[in-house]
């Protein structure tokens, strides 16, 4: 458990940095405003005492000078926003991740639960029969790789040996212990796969 939580401390530190910049960037958006404002009123002001245009020119020059500071401070803004939501997508998938990992290292730790027993013929042309849990596990160990696995079509369930009912069965247990139906393909040379979704 203790590295469940190391895993996800790294997760809940980044989230922290992100709320961060997020206050970071209301702070700057209020400065922007008051500047915003501080302008306008500055700008009034020199209209009212309008009679000495040498200083009107100048003012409008600093207007014009603030209005252009501010532009680039709410570009900067605007870019800052489209990195925090970058930034938030990769820790979303990477916390999804990692929340599979764990729940697919409790399933394989717990693969003995709604395991079966299955028939199979061996190369030596043999019945041989085995529990699903050892199976089930390098299904969920393949899972955590994100790659699927293959069912052999020589496995199979009771004497009348359907193979069909092997797979629904395999699925069943698959989908007990990850809380959600993996995928059943047949693929076009006719053998079947497994794959997590």
């Amino acid at each position: 458990m203790s590295d469940a939580k190391n895993k996800l401390s790294p997760a809940a530190e980044a989230l922290m940095e992100v709320a961060t910049l997020k206050v970071n960037l209301l702070t700057q958006k209020k400065l922007t405003n008051e500047m915003e404002e501080f302008n306008r009123n500055l700008a009034k002001l020199s209209l009212d005492m309008g009679k000495n245009t040498d200083n009107l020119e100048e003012l409008k020059e600093i207007v014009e000078q603030q209005s252009s500071e501010i532009s680039k401070v709410s570009d900067n803004i605007n870019t800052v926003n489209r990195n925090l939501n970058g930034i938030k997508k990769i820790m979303e998938q990477q916390l999804e991740q990692q929340l599979k990992v764990q729940k697919l290292s409790s399933a394989i730790a717990n693969a003995h639960i709604a395991s079966f027993e299955y028939s199979y013929v061996d190369k030596s042309n043999v019945i041989q029969r085995s529990n699903s849990k050892e199976l089930v596990q390098g299904i969920l160990l393949k899972f955590m790789n994100g790659l699927g696995h293959f069912i052999p079509s020589t496995f199979y369930i009771s004497s009348n040996r359907n193979k069909e009912e092997f797979r629904a069965e395999l699925k069943a247990q698959v989908n007990v212990l990850i809380g959600r139906e993996p995928r059943l393909v047949q693929e076009s040379n006719g053998r079947y796969y497994i794959y997590y979704s």
